[in-house]
């Protein structure tokens, strides 16, 4: 009887109006992620992050710096190749990287004209900079990580950048000595992979959360409208069926949510596909990852944690708007709620999961503040959710 009551309560959530909400909250989402992505730069759009985070491996190791010169060489050959193909670089005396700087640097302090020479607009100006840029991070030794992880510990308790802070937390300290130890194995993957995933990772959750609040918020107003409420306390059955309407709510969050999720991850596996195996500890960010993931790894985080805020926070959710007398007065408080649960994963949970930068931080500085935070949550809902059942059995629901 127990399990034909559960599945009662999720043929009422699965629905085909709130099916068509949340398909439509999806779409919009979808539209809004696929705008997130950061994988061209360059000042004209001509550089691919993917390839170029996959081009030296997944760590920088000593045969992989000679591989960098290497280009590095080849790169500047071509940049003087095409000073030498250009009319207006041969009449300023222009004939390779460095007499072009030094060329730029002379127009820039005489107030001239330092555009003369388009050197922008040519891939091998673009090529040069990346890998010069590239070898500047990932020569830095072990102890100007500390320094530039220690700053970040502090400017994220709130001291100004560069201020010392005092000694930093015992979970940070341990993690920053961890990375220290790591300065000869990381990885070169380019920071717009990363803020892809968060960017991107952020709006999939608060799609996720949304879908979640849409699939489950309506089933115990419409069974109010209809009057099953009278019919389900008039028997021993029909008492405990709030807790399985609790449980259907989960269920349904947590399904819809790995849904949005799992969609979200095989999308962006798809354009990462040749860094998954990289590791998202790279010379080429500052910020400090709490965990030694891959970028596959990421992808499923992001996923993983999506599914447990639209669980925890659909069933705090659904525990606030219950049976109203109709929808309009549903409306006016899911709404409120779904803003506050959306902003709450969107700048709270999501930003820069798995980072130090994720402001959780501020409150509690350790490795998987949000799911900590997230698992609070849940534990809330469940309290809340077991008393107010207990509490039903024990007297006759008032008829709308």
């Amino acid at each position: 009887m127990n399990r034909r009551v559960f599945l009662a309560e999720m043929r009422k959530i699965w629905r085909p109006l709130p099916l068509i909400a949340a398909l439509a909250v999806f779409v919009v989402g979808a539209l809004f992620a696929a705008n997130q992505t950061h994988l061209v730069e360059g000042p004209y759009r001509n550089v691919d992050v993917v390839v170029e985070s996959a081009e030296f491996g997944p760590v920088y190791t000593p045969e992989t710096r000679r591989a960098v010169q290497t280009e590095l060489e080849k790169a500047k050959a071509a940049f003087a190749a095409d000073m030498a193909a250009d009319p207006a670089a041969r009449e300023q005396g222009v004939t390779d990287w460095d007499s072009y700087h030094d060329w730029q640097d002379r127009m820039i302090a005489a107030g001239g004209d330092s555009s003369a020479i388009d050197a922008y607009a040519l891939s091998s100006y673009e090529r040069v900079n990346s890998l010069e840029f590239l070898l500047r991070y990932a020569e830095t030794d072990g102890e100007q990580i500390r320094a530039t992880l220690n700053d970040g510990v502090c400017f994220v308790r709130g001291f100004p950048q560069g201020a010392p802070c005092g000694d930093v937390p015992g979970a940070a300290a341990r993690r920053i000595d961890q990375l220290v130890a790591q300065a000869g194995r990381r990885s070169l993957l380019g920071y717009g992979v990363i803020s892809t995933i968060q960017e991107s990772g952020g709006t999939m959750m608060v799609t996720a959360v949304l879908c979640a609040m849409l699939l489950t918020m309506f089933t115990m107003t419409r069974d109010r409208q209809l009057r099953l409420p009278s019919l389900q306390w008039a028997s021993r059955t029909g008492r405990s069926v709030r807790s399985w309407q609790a449980a259907a709510v989960g269920c349904s969050a947590a399904l819809a949510a790995l849904t949005v999720g799992t969609v979200w991850a095989a999308w962006l596996a798809v354009r990462l596909r040749p860094v998954l195996g990289t590791g998202i500890n790279t010379a080429l960010a500052t910020d400090m990852p709490w965990f030694d993931w891959t970028v596959l790894q990421y992808l499923v985080a992001y996923a993983a944690v999506a599914v447990l805020a639209s669980l925890a926070l659909s069933l705090v959710a659904a525990w606030i708007v219950r049976a109203r007398q109709n929808y309009i007065r549903m409306l006016l408080v899911a709404i409120p709620v779904g803003v506050a649960a959306g902003c709450l994963v969107k700048f709270r949970i999501g930003a820069h999961l798995g980072y130090l930068a994720n402001p959780l931080n501020r409150l509690l500085m350790v490795p998987g503040v949000e799911t900590i935070a997230l698992a609070a949550i849940l534990v809330l809902a469940v309290a809340l959710w077991t008393v107010d059942a207990r509490l039903l059995r024990r007297r006759e629901l008032p008829v709308a």
